[in-house]
């Protein structure tokens, strides 16, 4: 399905160009809300986060890719990457949102400190109407929904 190559980050464009560049959405306890990092628009910022750090928007896209690869779950590391001693690889997963984002986009080497940023990417891209929270005894993922899962 290669319509669903860059899906998300059209979807993300179009919602932040309708709204003025800021989008306000859910998280599980609070809103928060993105806006455009730069005048390319080609990433963004979450206001919870800080300007400190840009997502690009191929992100979401390659997370629900990952997230396919992974047969359509993929674990939120948040709450680990948080955690005073954990590392990427040590205590957060590699394939978690965080970790992957990590590893892939920030060039964080194994065994270095984490960017909490797996709750943030996980609630815009439910917002976004591509996944839904599953939550289970292990912890917290997304789950692809069926017409977004790649065949």
């Amino acid at each position: 399905m290669s319509e669903l190559k860059h899906y998300v980050s059209k979807v993300l464009r179009l919602r932040l160009d309708k709204h003025g560049g800021e989008l306000l959405f859910p998280l599980l306890t609070k809103n928060s809300s993105i806006r455009w990092a730069d005048e390319n628009q080609e990433s963004i910022i979450f206001d919870a986060i800080g300007y400190g750090h840009k997502f690009d928007l191929e992100i979401f896209d390659a997370v629900l890719h990952k997230a396919n690869d992974l047969g359509g779950e993929m674990y939120i590391a948040s709450y680990e990457a948080r955690q005073k001693g954990t590392r990427l690889g040590n205590g957060v997963p590699l394939d978690s949102i965080d970790g992957f984002i990590a590893y892939n986009y920030t060039n964080t080497s194994i065994g270095k400190g984490v960017l909490a940023c797996g709750s943030y990417v996980a609630a815009l891209l439910v917002h976004l109407g591509v996944c839904k929270y599953k939550e289970t005894t292990t912890g917290r993922y997304i789950q692809v929904l069926d017409k977004y899962k790649l065949l």
